[in-house]
């Protein structure tokens, strides 16, 4: 019996069916994750980003360093979120519904940043909105919730706005002994679904003075940054701080990853 040819298809064919080549357009914008210890500069970095700022403040980690750069000048609309412990189901899904509504509200402005802070709480929001509880909980249950935060993944991707989802960070244990090592607390996608991943870090120079800075953890778009370090240049005290240094900032590293 002989065999049966398969239909062929013409490159016209299928650019009807919506395939492109054309190159497309790079938005000048980064979507950051920020993840880092209490008190490294987490914050600090989100404020520096393009204005105006949009704040979703789900942490009172915010306060001292939010007032400091509105004092300044920088144009930082707040948006405050204060999850109650032991509310019902009900009161959660209401939350955390407003809150997508503006997630989605704000990407379409798209002009300045979206920042959440801290986006594992934003995370913890979403988990009790859709199963009432933090613990306890299967992985499989973890379906619907992990699927809404992708969903405003992609919001973020569709915009031109940059985003930046400050994480709070948890020790690793191994065989019930902690390490010294830490791990994103949260959605624990995120690092494979932004295009940079950054942990802060706060150390010292070779003359002892305090320093604060970065690891870059992944850049999708540029791969030789990876595993690179970058360090406050500027004093840290009162009056210098790390709003004004000229290499933790955003426009600094948007410029290594852009130009």
């Amino acid at each position: 019996m002989p065999a049966t040819t398969a239909p062929t298809a013409t490159l016209a064919e299928l650019k009807t069916l919506g395939f492109s080549n054309e190159v497309a357009e790079q938005p000048r914008r980064l979507v950051v994750s920020v993840s880092g210890r209490d008190g490294t500069g987490k914050s600090h970095f989100l404020f520096t980003a393009p204005e105006p700022v949009f704040l979703f403040n789900i942490d009172i980690g915010t306060e001292g360093v939010l007032e400091k750069f509105q004092v300044s000048g920088r144009d930082i609309y707040v948006y405050d979120v204060r999850v109650p412990k032991g509310a019902s189901q009900t009161v959660y899904q209401t939350m955390w519904g407003e809150v997508k509504e503006r997630v989605a509200k704000v990407y379409r402005y798209n002009e300045g940043t979206l920042g959440m802070d801290t986006a594992t709480e934003g995370y913890e929001l979403a988990r009790l909105a859709h199963l009432g509880k933090l613990t306890q909980v299967l992985p499989h249950h973890y379906v619907e919730v992990k699927s809404e935060w992708r969903e405003l993944m992609r919001l973020a991707y569709d915009s031109r706005m940059s985003t930046i989802l400050v994480q709070k960070v948890k020790p690793i244990y191994i065989n019930n002994n902690r390490t010294k090592d830490y791990e994103i607390a949260g959605f624990d996608e995120t690092p494979y679904m932004v295009q940079l991943a950054l942990t802060t870090f706060r150390g010292q120079d070779a003359e002892g003075n305090v320093q604060f800075g970065y690891t870059v953890d992944k850049c999708r778009r540029r791969a030789s940054l990876m595993g690179q370090e970058f360090r406050t240049v500027l004093p840290i005290t009162d009056e210098a701080d790390l709003r004004v240094d000229p290499v933790v900032n955003f426009d600094f590293l948007l410029g290594l990853v852009h130009d």
